[in-house]
């Protein structure tokens, strides 16, 4: 099939129109006054109020995901106090380790004595819409576990890794293994998130 000039002509001018949609949407987001001007980001502020926090209502209205770690007690507690703010909490609480035995291959699921249903509670209690999707290291993290468990998904950290091990060449099938993942996921209504970190280079 071919373009006539009047459909190429028609197409340059949606585009046209759109980049000019574009230029005015940057152009109105300089007119915004900043909550913090850029003269008040400096050194000094940072240290002095790094651990300041805002307890007001909600103002970012995407996706917000922030981890727990059990090494930092203090990040229970904060994430507690302004689980109204986010729409996802990741515990650091698991790692799958493969294992071999009698000639199969399985996994062991290690660190499920942090979990604490308790806190958990806590933290719905100031959101109940809020997700908890403990971060899994490193796959085969069976969904029927996340649904006993009552979790609401997963966070899921292997693309970085297996990208660095295979020099790239496995994108397409992490890709195609977490297209499958995610059908499984959805099915059960938990949510899979994957993580993944900018290009390690321009071809990669």
């Amino acid at each position: 099939m071919q373009l006539g000039k009047s459909d190429r002509k028609a197409k340059q001018e949606k585009w046209a129109k759109e980049e000019q949609e574009t230029q005015r949407e940057k152009a109105e987001e300089y007119l915004i006054p900043l909550t913090h001007p850029l003269s008040s980001i400096t050194k000094q502020n940072i240290l002095k109020k790094h651990e300041d926090i805002d307890y007001s209502k909600r103002k970012f209205q995407n996706p917000m995901l922030v981890y727990v770690t059990p090494w930092n007690p203090k990040g229970y507690d904060l994430a507690k106090w302004v689980s109204h703010k986010v729409t996802h909490v990741s515990p650091v609480w698991l790692q799958v380790k493969p294992q071999t035995a009698d000639m199969s291959f399985s996994c062991r699921i290690l660190g499920t004595h942090d979990i604490d249903h308790e806190w958990m509670d806590e933290v719905r209690k100031n959101n109940s819409e809020v997700k908890i999707v403990p971060r899994v290291l490193f796959d085969g993290w069976e969904t029927e576990q996340l649904t006993r468990t009552q979790f609401d998904g997963a966070v899921v950290e292997l693309w970085t890794s297996a990208i660095l091990q295979t020099e790239g060449e496995a994108a397409q099938l992490l890709v195609e293994m977490l297209d499958s993942w995610g059908l499984g996921f959805h099915k059960r209504k938990l949510e899979l998130i994957v993580p993944v970190g900018p290009p390690l280079s321009e071809d990669k």
